[in-house]
């Protein structure tokens, strides 16, 4: 062990041969530090380097293509070997179907490191402004009895307290430990419920393997012994690497929902909006693009994906039927995705249109940059595939009215600043959410009123024209309120509470209801 923290005695270390050799983490002149070998650094020299801006994760990230590597062949060969003592296979022919997959076992293998590692990066981009929840994360953790943060080398409740007046994070290091934690945990909750018995996983368990056996050997696949182990540990990487440490501790928080429910909606939230080839294309950009606005780019993707899974959880029923769920609403999100700018106001096509500018700039390619910069718009879809089927209309007349009633009556205004909120704390955290949310179901509510109650024939803007007419009043009243707040200059949580509780009476007023 070569490099030991500044609080540390060569004791501390236990590697008395290199005792003449060994420095201290700040006194690197590296910029970057990848350990080869296990315990190159101890965690508080790695801590004390990255707190000095050298870039370090740790010896268990930088050498876990290994242990995925040993993974991947102990499960191939026991997906073999079966097929050997089927009398389908010779011994001498498994031997030649391993060599043969040699580099595409290589290549998955260093997939699954990339996205861990691009974890690790997304999460330090964000470290200073999710300190709090890291905190509180760290918390829950020990509270459960599954980490401590002194065998760990994680802050403790001074340093903690230091770190936040200095508007300092956790550093990469400790995230990796955070990272391997909340993996472990939510690898064994979904291990103990039924989801990775759910047919509707489709190909999450043939997908781990090469391509040989995928194509021939996939019916096999579903006896192997381990392959619930298997579903569960790619399962738990996906939602971890995709969406965030987090991500499960949050979305838990505000939804109440369990691990395989919440890995249930984010995995419908994926591929109703493809984001896994959104994430894919950003990815493709390595070394073409500054590695922060990549970070910029996956971050707008995680936020679709985090809002869609909590809407999914909070709307529909549990457990959640990840095929038909998929089936229900893909098909509305690819519609709105083509009319997107069509259905945006000019000041959020404007925004849109800059953002795009920004990529742009950077050095993505135009029509990412739009795929991009237009995501969080479509989680309308959700509530607009709602509306059409409550309606019996089509996608398309439900989303023209759905923008143009959050245009007419300022509901986008609205929701800019309920994200305007601050969040400093798990409540603000919560209300926010709240907010967000109430917002997106009276948006929808009064778009299935102004269909129901306005002339099918009519274009759009007669239908809303229709529907504002025969609620003149209700429509005048949350109007004022809006533009009061508007004069305001900045609205606070309570003004915003105020202007919701009249757009729920506009929208329970609609049809005398």
């Amino acid at each position: 062990t070569y490099v030991k923290g500044e609080v540390e005695a060569h004791s501390d270390v236990g590697d008395l041969a290199n005792n003449l050799v060994r420095v201290n983490g700040r006194e690197l002149g590296a910029r970057v530090v990848g350990e080869g070998g296990n315990l190159g650094l101890t965690q508080r020299a790695r801590i004390a380097a990255a707190a000095g801006g050298i870039h370090v994760i740790t010896d268990a990230i930088d050498n876990s293509a290994g242990v995925d590597c040993s993974d991947h062949e102990v499960n191939i060969k026991i997906l073999l070997n079966a097929v050997v003592n089927a009398g389908d296979m010779t011994g001498k022919q498994r031997n030649g179907l391993l060599e043969q997959m040699t580099d595409e076992v290589a290549a998955l293998v260093l997939r699954n490191n990339y996205l861990q590692t691009e974890a690790i990066s997304v999460a330090s981009s964000q470290a200073p402004g999710m300190f709090d929840v890291h905190v509180r994360l760290m918390r829950r953790l020990e509270k459960a009895g599954a980490l401590s943060r002194a065998i760990e080398f994680l802050p403790d409740d001074e340093e903690i307290d230091e770190r936040r007046s200095r508007g300092l994070g956790l550093t990469p290091p400790e995230l990796a430990v955070v990272l391997a934690y909340v993996k472990i945990g939510l690898y064994a909750a979904l291990l103990d419920s039924d989801l990775p018995d759910e047919e509707d996983l489709g190909n999450t368990l043939v997908d781990y393997f090469p391509t040989p056996l995928r194509e021939r050997y996939a019916a096999q696949m579903e006896q192997h012994r381990l392959r619930r182990e298997i579903i569960a540990t790619v399962l738990a990487n996906a939602v971890v690497n995709r969406g965030g440490m987090t991500c499960v501790f949050r979305l838990g928080e505000e939804t109440g929902a369990g691990a395989a429910d919440l890995v249930r909606a984010w995995t419908i939230a994926g591929q109703v909006f493809g984001l896994s080839g959104v994430c894919a294309d950003i990815e493709a950009l390595d070394n073409r693009v500054a590695a922060e606005t990549q970070t910029a780019m996956l971050l707008e993707v995680r936020k679709l994906g985090e809002r869609a899974t909590r809407w999914l959880l909070r709307h529909g029923p549990r457990p959640l039927a990840i095929r038909a769920s998929v089936a229900t609403y893909a098909p509305g999100a690819e519609v709105l995705d083509e009319a997107l700018d069509d259905l945006l106001g000019e000041d959020r096509l404007a925004r849109v249109r800059e953002r795009v500018g920004q990529f742009v700039e950077s050095g993505v390619d135009e029509a990412l940059a739009g795929r991009v910069a237009r995501l969080t718009s479509l989680l309308a879809a959700l509530d607009i595939v709602e509306v059409a089927m409550a309606t019996e209309t089509g996608i398309a007349n439900a989303a023209a009215l759905y923008f143009t009633l959050g245009e007419e009556l300022g509901l986008h205004w609205l929701a800019d600043q309920i994200t305007a909120l601050e969040r400093d704390n798990r409540w603000q955290s919560l209300a926010r959410a709240a907010l967000r949310d109430d917002l997106l179901t009276q948006q929808r509510l009064l778009t299935v009123r102004a269909l129901q109650e306005s002339d099918a024939e009519a274009e759009n803007d007669a239908r809303f024209a229709q529907w504002a007419d025969g609620e003149a009043v209700n429509v005048a009243r949350f109007t004022e309120v809006r533009e009061e707040l508007q004069a305001s200059g900045a609205a606070d949580f309570t003004m915003l509470s105020v202007a919701m509780r009249e757009l729920r009476a506009l929208a329970g007023s609609a049809g005398g209801g």
